[in-house]
């Protein structure tokens, strides 16, 4: 069984309607030499001939919306969430704000358009702008959610094309249900509704619009759009409540900074194969291209889906080095227009159907092509079917590039001396006067100098890629190993790094230890700390691991041991991580969740033990592996004989309330816990527990989320009850918003209470089998 040696990167950038097909057909038919990323601005892309129906108030939350981070994971795609900012051809990198740019061979842009017409005075002051479109929806539910009036709403969409047309039948339809008076204008400067529509279209539509009560303005000149009001050229004022503005689509700015051809409007050129006019491993498609030879193709969601298969077939084709494929716009198409009332009108070769039997067409339509794109219903992985054959579909003379058999073990498994000399020089490590002999020197160990009256802390964590992006691993993965020296009351000095990477070509085994080495280098730098050597091997996946070493003046060592009874239980972040890579892992998870717990583990516990260590918590512990209630248990049996020799009851054990209802969860963890996901240590972290523990009280549905353990979690202290208030208000300020009280310390030795509401009677179970602390 030979191993397929990945040797070319495709870089996707924007999640548009192209390139979900591009993802889905690479995926099931793609050269299996070629590795994928898709960076995207946000974990969801908006479906623009639903949105429309969304804002009608006719879909549900979602049903709109391809998860791109379930897509790319189905399809053994790389997910990166970012912006891009521009593009180094010379060196082929993308430009990405916030983190280390990402190399590419071979580069595709679907990135979208913006509005028109925003230049004109006022508009962005006091516009919804309706494109990008997957801002539209929120930016309407804000604005209704603070509409204070329920008698009256004055709506104007400018824009009479077939998106103003939509939206301004949705706005009747979603806020004409609750508000009586709706009045609803739709104003544009041209002279026709429609203009690119068939007359028999342009009537129908005129006359839905009036049925629906709405005003359509044509001829108006708007000169400046004041805070309620649009003012006219020939003096008239146009009042209004909500404004949407749907001139069009321009080009994204960003596109400047790409150095590609383009159009005199901004637009990217590009030839008939979807190619930049200029560079032949850069493709574009949707909204943001200008083909030359096809200069009146409208910017329009339907022909960015048609675009889809022929750029899909053209990408795979310059790595196989196969003729490309012309791609040629549709001379004609059914259009179809919802008026939010569950019917809708059609438009194909001059006529225009009405009915509600046009909208169950045009929804059956539009839900087919969500399904196309959905894990749920697609199936098994085409990527982990394909796993384990040999690529034998392929032109087997180039088998040297790309297998290379059974791969060597032990030490020759290292990572080319070359690249790893060649990766860390491009590395800026903290500069430390300790370090004797560090990375700047060829000896086999660091040495480095302690301080006097210092001692050191050292912890080690390690971990498999549980996220795609390289980057992100390295950062997480460093995170989560301070966390251990911050619940010390430590200060991370230097560290040690040990990096497994997948056996790939040079260059793609060179760009992901670059981007792991970067996430580690770039969070040890924020905390001052110095990486000081290290060790790489290859394998089948990413494995990250960091050991580290911190500083303490030995008086100032915090402990998990010194809860006292009557303490405060304080808990700096959400938890549910566990649960969400569980559910991740089987598809069950939306990307907008798998988002927020990563931002919650980037989150670094450094602030928060500044507020919590020196003397503030009597216990401290960060909260990892073992849970919560596993974690608080280790707190609890180490602090059961401090008590004792201070003049006090001299307890020898204390216990714990915790209160259910008050624990912070990461939003979809509740609900992935009731589907019954948990993570594969979740009966060996309930084992550990409850061999010495009584856990009695509703722990129901919170008892998977109790027994989760966390990646790069928060911290969990115990402080006088009287500090409580004080302390989780520095908190908050220092940018820990879920920080809460989640219980308190109780001398129920060997007991933990929890409490499904705050002031719930205690559960007392009949025959408590506990084993003493």
């Amino acid at each position: 069984m030979r191993t397929v040696k990945k040797n070319r990167e495709l870089v996707l950038v924007g999640g548009g309607h192209a390139h979900v097909q591009v993802l889905k057909a690479l995926a099931m038919k793609g050269p299996r030499t070629l590795r994928i990323t898709l960076v995207s601005d946000g974990p969801t892309a908006f479906y623009s001939g639903m949105l429309p129906g969304a804002l009608a108030g006719l879909y549900k939350a979602g049903e709109t919306e391809v998860d791109l981070v379930q897509l790319t994971r189905w399809a053994g795609v790389r997910f990166v969430q970012g912006r891009v900012t521009g593009l180094d051809r010379s060196r082929r990198h993308v430009q990405i704000e916030g983190r280390p740019p990402l190399r590419y061979d071979l580069l595709s842009l679907d990135i979208g358009s913006v509005t028109r017409g925003t230049d004109i005075p006022g508009v962005r002051e006091n516009a919804i702008l309706t494109r990008p479109i997957g801002l539209l929806l929120d930016k309407v539910e804000t604005f209704e959610k603070n509409f204070a009036n329920q008698n009256a709403i004055r709506i104007v969409v400018v824009g009479a094309g077939a998106a103003g047309v939509e939206l301004a039948f949705a706005m009747r339809a979603r806020f004409g249900r609750r508000i009586a008076d709706t009045a609803v204008t739709l104003i544009d400067r041209g002279e026709q509704v429609l203009p690119d529509q068939p007359t028999a279209v342009r009537r129908a539509i005129e006359r839905a619009l009036a049925s629906h009560g709405i005003t359509l303005r044509l001829g108006a000149v708007i000169e400046r759009v004041k805070p309620g009001a649009i003012a006219c050229e020939d003096g008239d004022a146009v009042p209004y409540d909500l404004l949407l503005w749907a001139t069009g689509g321009g080009a994204q700015p960003a596109q400047n900074a790409f150095g590609l051809a383009q159009d005199p409007h901004g637009f990217i050129r590009v030839k008939k194969t979807l190619q930049s006019i200029d560079d032949e491993a850069i493709f574009a498609a949707g909204d943001m291209i200008h083909i030359d030879e096809h200069p009146a193709v409208p910017k329009a969601g339907v022909y960015a889906v048609r675009q889809g298969p022929v750029l899909a077939e053209n990408l795979a084709a310059m790595v196989t080095d196969s003729p490309l494929r012309a791609y040629e716009p549709q001379s004609g198409f059914l259009a179809l227009l919802m008026t939010g009332d569950g019917s809708a009108i059609g438009s194909y070769k001059g006529f225009a159907p009405r009915g509600r039997w046009v909208w169950k067409l045009k929804d059956w339509i539009d839900r087919r092509w969500m399904r196309k794109f959905d894990p749920a219903t697609l199936g098994p992985s085409p990527v982990m079917m394909r796993a384990g054959e040999t690529p034998a579909d392929e032109d087997s003379d180039r088998d040297s590039d790309r297998t290379d058999g059974m791969r060597c073990a032990g030490c020759g498994s290292k990572v080319s001396g070359l690249l790893l000399a060649d990766t860390l020089r491009t590395l800026t490590l903290h500069e430390n006067p300790r370090v004797l002999r560090g990375l700047d020197t060829p000896d086999d160990a660091a040495v480095v100098r302690i301080p006097e009256g210092f001692a050191t802390v050292q912890t080690v964590d390690s971990f498999r890629a549980f996220v795609d992006d390289p980057y992100l691993m390295g950062r997480i993965a460093t995170l989560h190993a301070a966390s251990d020296l911050f619940a010390m009351g430590a200060t991370p000095d230097t560290a040690l790094a040990n990096v497994t990477i997948p056996f790939a070509s040079n260059a793609l085994m060179q760009e992901d230890f670059r981007l792991v080495m970067t996430g580690i280098v770039e969070e040890l730098n924020r905390m001052g700390a110095t990486l000081v050597g290290g060790h790489t091997t290859e394998g089948s996946e990413i494995t990250v691991g960091v050991s580290m070493t911190g500083l303490i003046e030995e008086a100032r060592v915090a402990t998990k041991g010194g809860a006292r009874p009557g303490d405060a239980l304080i808990l700096t972040k959400s938890i549910g991580t566990g649960v969400l890579w569980a559910a991740d892992m089987r598809s069950e998870a939306p990307g907008r969740t798998i988002e927020g717990a990563l931002a919650s583990m980037l989150q670094s516990n450094e602030a928060a033990a500044g507020v919590l260590a020196g003397g503030t918590a009597h216990a401290l512990t960060d909260v990892t592996g073992f849970g919560l209630l596993g974690h608080l248990a280790e707190m609890l049996e180490a602090s059961r004989s401090t008590d004792a020799g201070r003049g006090t009851d001299a307890n020898d054990g204390v216990g714990a309330r915790l209160i259910g209802s008050a624990i912070p969860v990461l939003e979809g963890a509740r609900m992935a816990s009731l589907r019954g996901t948990k993570s594969t240590i979740d009966p060996a972290n309930r084992e550990r527990v409850l061999a010495r523990w009584s856990v009695v009280g509703g722990t129901e549905p919170l008892g998977t989320l109790l027994f989760d353990p966390q990646t790069a979690g928060g911290l969990l202290a115990a402080v006088s009850e009287s500090d409580a208030a004080r302390v989780v208000e520095q908190l908050k300020a220092a940018g820990y918003e879920s920080a809460c009280v989640v219980g308190n310390v109780t001398k129920r030795k060997g007991v933990i209470e929890v409490e499904s509401q705050k002031g719930a009677a205690r559960a007392q179970p009949a025959t408590p089998a506990r084993v003493p602390a």
